[in-house]
């Protein structure tokens, strides 16, 4: 009797330890079941914290192509028009500029349309090679890449190799405006870093180091001495029931 007594005392004990964790474990879990529907496999993180505690620099935005008031702006694989996202660009931004009231935006091998609210037009695709550098000539796009340079045919709807009479004047980036700057930078996404990978982290206690994964590891041997300890419990109670019938 008193050894049952002290399992029931023990299993209370262990249940009123794990349950917050177990809670905790079992919501991660099913979060992570779901964060591929949800997009969290894509989903950048913005945390300075979370930077620190998986030792990720946060890549400092310091330049982008100005467009009058505008800045054209490369973060992570998104292209912002200011501080707006208005697509994407993982082969990276090397050139934007205003072309027949619209902004023209070189990524990779393919010059994005996009009109002054940040909305995609139209994709101009088909260069031969990454481009380089764009420019505006002659009221006209041009591209340079490795080997070649490259104007658009409006009438024939591609691009062609051309010989220019004058060398294009090539857009650079530019230092951006401080205030601009300093909100990017406020809100500067973790490289490499997404939700599902921060929620499968926290699930396995790795975001906290090795600590973490020897609490993770602990709750785990307490779950299985929970079971035991209640499978005993039930045992003894059961065994005693049949003592007292005979």
């Amino acid at each position: 009797m008193q050894r049952l007594v002290w399992w029931i005392q023990w299993h209370r004990r262990i249940g009123a330890v794990v349950a917050v964790l177990v809670i905790f474990l079992a919501a991660t879990g099913v979060l992570i079941n779901h964060s591929q529907d949800m997009g969290w496999h894509r989903t950048p993180v913005y945390s300075a914290t979370l930077a620190k505690l998986y030792q990720i620099p946060l890549a400092k935005l310091e330049q982008g192509f100005a467009l009058g008031p505008q800045w054209i702006v490369q973060r992570g694989g998104q292209v912002l028009l200011d501080q707006q996202a208005v697509a994407e660009c993982s082969a990276g931004l090397t050139g934007a500029t205003l072309y027949q009231n619209l902004i023209a935006v070189l990524c990779g091998d393919e010059v994005l349309l996009l009109d002054m609210q940040g909305q995609l037009v139209e994709t101009l695709r088909g260069l031969p090679q990454p481009g380089r550098a764009l420019a505006l000539q002659d009221n006209a796009l041009r591209v340079r890449s490795d080997s070649a340079i490259f104007g658009f045919d409006d009438a024939a709807g591609a691009w062609q190799a051309i010989t220019p009479a004058h060398t294009p004047q090539w857009i650079l980036p530019q230092p951006l405006p401080t205030p601009l700057k300093t909100a990017l930078n406020a809100d500067n996404p973790v490289p490499g870093l997404t939700r599902e990978r921060v929620l499968l982290d926290l699930h396995s206690g790795r975001l906290f180091g090795t600590a973490g994964v020897w609490v993770v590891d602990a709750v785990g041997v307490l779950i299985c001495l929970l079971a035991f300890s209640g499978l005993l419990t039930w045992v003894g109670r059961y065994y005693r029931r049949l003592r007292r019938r005979h």
